[in-house]
């Protein structure tokens, strides 16, 4: 099962290319994200979704395919509402460094990582230490 949707349907299933006018599989989105061909996270998402539907579509719907699917799509839900959350978290964060950062303000204390550090601990600490980018 973890080798689902892992490559294009072959071109010799010709009823799936007959029914899914587009197609999509996991190996064909990392290529595109290798190469930084998605220009936003909604884009990879609706990617992701086609993916999930074109399974349900074709596939029955008590198949391993179509279940597999339907929880990929009920997942992608929860993890872009948590992608939203950091992309406003990150660019309150980054808008609270320039206030911070504002010689015209008082010496106040500010923590402009405080929400980044609520959301996710020792995140913070992760910024600091790029080895983690290597591994």
């Amino acid at each position: 099962p973890m080798r689902l949707f892992a490559e294009p349907v072959p071109a010799d299933v010709g009823e799936y290319h007959e029914v899914i006018k587009d197609p999509k599989d996991f190996s064909t989105m990392r290529k595109k994200i290798l190469k930084s061909e998605y220009t936003s996270l909604g884009s990879f998402i609706g990617d992701a979704r086609q993916l999930c539907i074109n399974a349900c579509v074709f596939n029955a719907a008590d198949s391993l395919y179509a279940r597999t699917a339907k929880n990929i799509y009920d997942s992608l839900e929860v993890m872009l509402d948590r992608a939203k959350k950091w992309i406003a978290i990150l660019k309150n964060t980054h808008a609270s460094s320039f206030i911070a950062n504002d010689d015209s303000k008082d010496d106040v204390d500010i923590d402009t990582f405080k929400d980044v550090k609520l959301m996710w601990p020792g995140a913070v600490e992760l910024l600091g230490d790029s080895e983690w980018l290597e591994k």
